[in-house]
């Protein structure tokens, strides 16, 4: 009877034993036998779970690069430069028009004039004229001052950092290359740098 007894007990703790380790198991993420063994391979039920996670930036990325493609391309329009056929100026930048718009045409000094623009046609002024580029005639009475002169620059003094075409003035000043016709010129740039009459870098 004892042994009976003895038995008993000794299955159902074994049976508390697999239940206990049952439950474990779900915990853990360890697969149970019905013997009790426990295997050693752990199985996560988040495996699926970490698989999305794992799968999830490269598809976040994907919907990105597709989300991006299919938005509309955006491009800047440049407007339309300002310009006029005839300026009068007073000072440089005064009236501010004159600071960055381009004439195809005339523009005058009265005594000042000149801008960041270019002048395609005639600058001329009382005292200084200095626009940065000009295409065709600069002649003015004191100064004409430039960056790039295509084509005629006359004044008592003239400068420019470079002239396609004649630089004439009782002072010439270029900085690369200019003909010039006064009675002192001088070309930074050039092989012989100041030359009376006369001087040339092509």
């Amino acid at each position: 009877m004892k042994k009976m007894f003895l038995a008993a007990m000794l299955l159902t703790g074994c049976l508390f034993a697999v239940q206990a380790q049952e439950s474990q198991s779900e915990g853990t993420g360890y697969i149970i036998e019905s013997k009790g063994t426990k295997i050693a391979q752990p199985v996560s039920k988040n495996a699926p779970a970490a698989k999305a996670e794992k799968e999830q930036p490269a598809k976040t990325q994907e919907e990105a690069v597709l989300k991006t493609a299919k938005q509309p391309q955006m491009f800047q329009i440049e407007k339309p430069k300002p310009w006029d056929f005839f300026q009068l100026g007073f000072w440089f930048g005064i009236p501010p028009q004159t600071e960055y718009s381009d004439v195809y045409g005339i523009r005058v000094g009265v005594p000042f004039c000149g801008g960041q623009g270019h002048v395609y046609g005639v600058e001329t002024a009382i005292f200084c004229g200095g626009t940065d580029y000009v295409n065709g005639v600069q002649a003015c009475i004191m100064v004409s001052k430039s960056k790039k002169v295509v084509g005629f620059q006359g004044a008592i003094v003239t400068y420019a950092d470079e002239v396609e075409g004649l630089q004439l003035g009782i002072l010439n000043m270029a900085k690369n290359k200019s003909f010039q016709l006064g009675i002192i010129n001088y070309i930074e740039n050039g092989t012989i740098p100041f030359m009376p009459v006369i001087n040339f870098r092509f």
